[in-house]
């Protein structure tokens, strides 16, 4: 895959995640929301979720359930899909809708974009809003992926 179809996915997810802040009518106050970032690593796939760990801003165990495919670009290899991700902290659990475009244009290599629309929690996490962008890599022939992540979590 090339740098700018990526970069094109990435951008795709920026502009819909300010679409939806802008477009919520949510006022939010600048104290309340916290910059995130860091990494998903070692995920993997067990069973019908997917898992990993996540450490930085957010530290915890990853789990996501895929949902069903969106569609696909037909003049490209992307693939649209979207899914639930949950993860478990030490100050509870924080809940996410993650809608992704996965690029297959390489093997084995697939280049993906997620946004991640944050749907509270338990815990610290509950009332949380926000929005978080991961871009990473997921590898068929293991099952494997790894991914950067940043955003803003805001608390009521």
């Amino acid at each position: 895959m090339s740098m700018r179809t990526f970069a094109a996915a990435l951008g795709l997810a920026t502009l819909l995640g300010l679409s939806l802040a802008l477009g919520s009518g949510q006022v939010r106050s600048a104290s309340a929301c916290t910059q995130v970032n860091g990494h998903l690593l070692d995920e993997h796939v067990e069973g019908a979720q997917s898992v990993g760990r996540m450490v930085g801003s957010i530290n915890g165990r990853y789990e996501f359930t895929q949902g069903p495919a969106a569609g696909a670009d037909p003049n490209a290899t992307v693939l649209f899909g979207t899914g639930e991700a949950r993860i478990i902290t030490n100050k509870g659990e924080l809940r996410w809708h993650e809608s992704a475009a996965l690029d297959f244009a390489n093997e084995d290599d697939y280049s993906t974009a997620v946004l991640a629309s944050l749907r509270g929690g338990t815990g610290a996490w509950t009332g949380a809003t926000g929005h978080v962008i991961m871009s990473g890599f997921f590898h068929p022939s293991t099952r494997t992926g790894e991914f950067d992540y940043r955003g803003e979590i805001c608390m009521p």
